[in-house]
């Protein structure tokens, strides 16, 4: 789970299974949501988008 916050609006994203997800893939995931939440733009709505 990633918890990101922008301009007090708190979000709570999920990375995947923890067992079928790697530590490394869980971090790059985490990193992605915190890149899309920068700019405002909502990681849900973007994930579905791609």
């Amino acid at each position: 789970m990633c918890r990101a916050q922008k301009d007090g609006n708190r979000g709570d994203f999920g990375l995947g299974s923890a067992s079928k997800a790697s530590l490394a893939t869980a971090r790059e995931r985490a990193r992605e949501i915190r890149t899309w939440v920068e700019p405002g733009l909502n990681p849900i709505f973007e994930r579905r988008k791609a």
